[in-house]
């Protein structure tokens, strides 16, 4: 048992001083005591008329002090509790995502896609929080490689439909640079991370890009490991800009985040020849899926939302029985109880000692 206002307990000095040293209650009295009740017996009459009035009085005292005390006592509670993630959806804005021949319907791949990322922000935000990159490139080569973030991790869910409907290709340049959208999820998922660590963004970057893995070590060690943060990844081409993506995903796993990448077979010439796209695409395949994730290929746009699908069974949010403990207020049977003290008291040593 536990008070909520401890301090009142001290209340209870003063009643012991007085139960102890009072002489008051021991002054003679006339008392009339009637022999049928209480017997000839003195001890017994001296125990009715002087003892048990003190008990009394004091259990009054002292069980009122307590009720004003606050006591409480901790009664164990189950609960339930929704351990949600932070997902980072990173969609390839590259101009070759206006192409039309990778759609049923004949409308171009970014609207298609668009269309069935919807449904998974809208069921995903209720229970994460999502944020949404999208990554291009200026030019080829690992210098001109460009992503940035729509919208930071939120469960908005039509802010974030409303920031991917007014988005489009182009919009961080025509060439396609996966790392870049990775780097940039990290940067958003763990923005309130780096900050609390003074990570200094510039430093990871420069050691990512030139394969000096001490300062992304050491990030790793401060950090420490995110598995409540995934990434899902889609693109229609080829890496051709940018940071190395397979240096991405290396770090990403290393952290603990699991990246499940969509891919849409390329619609534009990617600068790549035929062999060397085929053994980068074989080689981020094991890559992700070294990371605990998935990597899925389709040639028609509609069917990304199968991935969607696929990567919400995989990735819902768990549901945990939690033990807790609340608190239940005693104060009602603390008063109670004085007041039948309070009864006690009235009973012998107003009536039960004046009996005739």
């Amino acid at each position: 048992m536990a008070f909520s206002q401890s301090l009142v307990l001290l209340a209870t000095v003063p009643f012991l001083l007085l139960f102890f040293f009072l002489k008051r209650m021991e002054r003679a009295r006339a008392v009339s005591v009637s022999s049928t009740s209480i017997g000839k017996s003195k001890s017994v009459l001296f125990f009715f008329t002087r003892i048990v009035p003190k008990i009394f009085w004091l259990s009054v005292a002292f069980l009122a002090v307590v009720a004003l005390a606050g006591p409480v006592k901790s009664v164990p509670t189950e609960g339930i509790a929704i351990e949600g993630r932070i997902k980072c959806i990173s969609l390839d804005f590259s101009y070759s995502m206006r192409a039309t021949t990778r759609s049923k319907t004949g409308r171009s791949s970014v609207e298609v896609i668009k269309e069935v990322t919807m449904p998974f922000v809208e069921k995903r935000a209720t229970t994460d929080f999502i944020t949404v990159t999208v990554y291009g490139g200026k030019d080829y080569g690992p210098e001109n490689g460009d992503a940035t973030i729509l919208v930071r991790p939120t469960q908005n869910a039509d802010f974030i439909k409303q920031q991917i409907k007014g988005a489009n290709p182009g919009v961080v340049g025509n060439y396609t640079s996966i790392g870049e959208g990775i780097f940039t999820c990290l940067s958003s998922m763990l923005d309130q991370e780096f900050q609390n660590h003074d990570i200094d963004r510039f430093l990871l970057r420069e050691g990512l890009e030139k394969g000096n893995w001490r300062y992304p070590e050491l990030v790793v060690k401060k950090i420490g490991r995110m598995r409540n943060m995934i990434i899902v990844l889609f693109t229609d081409g080829v890496n051709n800009a940018g940071i190395d993506p397979l240096t991405m995903v290396q770090f990403t796993r290393m952290l603990g985040i699991r990246v499940y990448f969509s891919v849409l077979e390329s619609t534009a010439d990617t600068g790549v020849s035929d062999e060397e796209g085929e053994r980068r695409r074989e080689e981020l395949k094991n890559a992700v899926r070294s990371t605990g994730g998935f990597d899925f290929a389709t040639k028609v746009a509609e069917d990304v939302e199968l991935h969607y699908d696929k990567i919400d069974k995989f990735e819902r949010a768990k549901v945990r029985i939690v033990s807790n403990f609340s608190t239940m207020p005693l104060w009602r049977e603390w008063l109670f109880a004085s007041i039948v003290m309070l009864t006690g008291f009235s009973l012998v040593e107003i009536i039960f000692i004046k009996l005739p």
